[in-house]
């Protein structure tokens, strides 16, 4: 499963608040015993990549933690947007003897991106793959959207909106 977090801000970026933010991410992922990939900056915003591996509710896992860090990030005033997919990747070490990374290529993780940006034209907060709402059966509540074109897909994808169920 993996969750992509989209923070939308300038180049003029506060060193201390982006720390901050970083930290708030980490905890939350960490709680769900997740994993960071990879956190990135630039003049487009800032991106989190995160990975939950080898539980069985890894899509479960994902979904909590999109909703957890969307919450505490709108508490602090940091727009963002998250992308959440569940599939299967390559994670390993890449490259050369000298020079190594750990890596995550997959169909899931461009996926995963696509979300993230298609969250800030539904200007909604979370949005997640068809294989993801289906695996989290029924733990939260899902509002289903129109499909969407992505690049690199043929066919629309469909999305839906997760929320924290409703207690009947």
């Amino acid at each position: 499963n993996l969750t992509g977090i989209k923070i939308r801000r300038g180049c003029d970026v506060d060193v201390a608040e982006l720390q901050q933010v970083l930290c708030v991410m980490q905890r939350v992922i960490f709680d769900h015993e997740g994993m960071v990939r990879q956190f990135l900056a630039d003049d487009k915003g800032t991106v989190l990549i995160a990975v939950f591996l080898a539980h069985e509710d890894s899509p479960v896992r994902g979904v909590k933690t999109a909703l957890e860090i969307h919450q505490r990030l709108d508490e602090l005033r940091v727009t963002n947007t998250v992308g959440v997919t569940t599939g299967k990747t390559f994670c390993g070490s890449v490259g050369s003897e000298a020079r190594r990374e750990y890596a995550m290529v997959g169909d899931i993780v461009n996926l995963s991106a696509r979300l993230m940006v298609a969250a800030i034209k539904q200007q909604v907060g979370i949005l997640c793959d068809r294989i993801t709402m289906r695996a989290c059966g029924q733990r939260f509540d899902f509002t289903t959207l129109k499909p969407i074109h992505v690049k690199g897909k043929a066919d629309p994808i469909p999305i839906f909106i997760p929320r924290i169920r409703a207690r009947r």
